[in-house]
Parts: structure tokens; C-alpha cells; sequence
């Protein structure tokens, strides 16, 4: 702003140059007393519109040192709010490239579960077979034994003489068939 814009329109002319104003005669000319009397009447008017524009004045120039500061604050909220999405990209940065880690460390211990529950079902499988096996031949020999048992006792029942006797008989052709040889 420049200097006359500061002062004021007013400052232009003050109420002492109005008073003090001078006026040349002339032979037609108007009353000095009414001219005066009217240039204190505009003199005391214009003093009081100084007094109001430099009021005025001063409180645009108040509003602009405001405005001012206003704009200072905005523009530092504005760093502060770049500084703020900043360091949250970087956190935010940090946060992904953790949860990556993380999520290999548990798909690295999730394939060692898997692989030791495998290894495990493996050898549980194993043993069922085994034990399958050892039941099957477990039956087999009960089913044998069962069937020897049940022709010994139908044999004794038929009369073919008592297992002592048959036992001798047996022992008896198991020594004739050694003194053979």
C-alpha cells in the first residue's frame, strides 16, 4: 500500500487548512461571516471523519496483521499435516513390510506342523498295518488251534479212545518210525 492510502483520503486536507483558508474579495463576493461560520461547520465535520477513517485504518491494518497470522498458522497446519501423512506412509510402510515377515515366519512353522503331522500319520498308518498283519495272523493261528481242539474233542466223542490213549499211540509210531531209521 502506498503512503496516501495509509494517511488516509482525510489527511489531504486538514481542518486547520480548512479554518485557515483564505478566500480573495471581490466586489460580489459572498460574506466572510458566513463563510467562516461554514468552514468551522466543515471543519469540525472533517475533523471527525479523520478521527473515523484513522480509526478504520487502524483496524484494517489490525485485520490484516490478523489475516496474516492466519495464513502463517494455516501454512505451518499445512506442513504439520504433510509431516503427519508422511510419517504415516512410513508407518504404515514399516506395518506391511512386518506383517509380510510375519506371515512367512508363520507359513514356515505352519509347513513344519504339516510335514512333522504327515510324518506322524505316516508312521501311525505304518503301525496299524503292522498291528492289521499281527491280527490277521493272530486269528489264523486261534482259528487253527480252535479247529485242532474241536477235532480232538469230536474224536474222543466218536470213541476213538481217550487223548491218553491216542497220545501213546502217537508216541508209540513216532519211536517205531526212529528205530526205523
Amino acid at each position: 500500500m502506498d503512503d496516501r492510502r495509509n494517511a488516509g483520503v482525510s489527511n489531504q486536507l486538514s481542518p486547520l487548512e480548512i479554518k485557515t483558508k483564505d478566500f480573495t474579495r471581490s466586489v460580489w463576493g459572498y460574506s466572510p461571516e458566513q463563510v467562516v461560520d461554514f468552514l468551522d461547520k466543515v471543519a469540525k465535520s472533517w475533523e471527525c471523519v479523520q478521527v473515523q477513517e484513522k480509526r478504520l485504518l487502524d483496524e484494517i491494518g489490525s485485520l490484516n496483521q490478523e489475516l496474516l497470522r492466519w495464513k502463517q498458522k494455516e501454512q505451518h497446519l499445512g506442513q504439520l499435516r504433510d509431516e503427519a501423512l508422511k510419517e504415516a506412509q512410513t508407518i504404515i510402510e514399516k506395518a506391511q513390510q512386518d506383517a509380510g515377515v510375519m506371515l512367512a515366519q508363520v507359513e514356515d512353522k505352519a509347513l513344519g506342523i504339516r510335514q512333522k503331522t504327515e510324518k506322524w500319520l505316516e508312521d501311525v498308518l505304518d503301525e496299524v498295518e503292522v498291528v492289521e498283519r499281527q491280527k490277521s495272523n493272530f486269528t489264523t493261528a486261534l482259528r487253527s488251534a480252535l479247529d485242532s481242539h474241536y477235532e480232538l474233542l469230536n474224536s474222543e466223542s466218536s470213541g476213538e479212545g481217550s487223548l491218553s490213549d491216542r497220545l501213546n499211540q502217537f508216541l508209540k509210531g513216532e519211536v517205531d518210525k526212529s528205530a526205523q531209521h
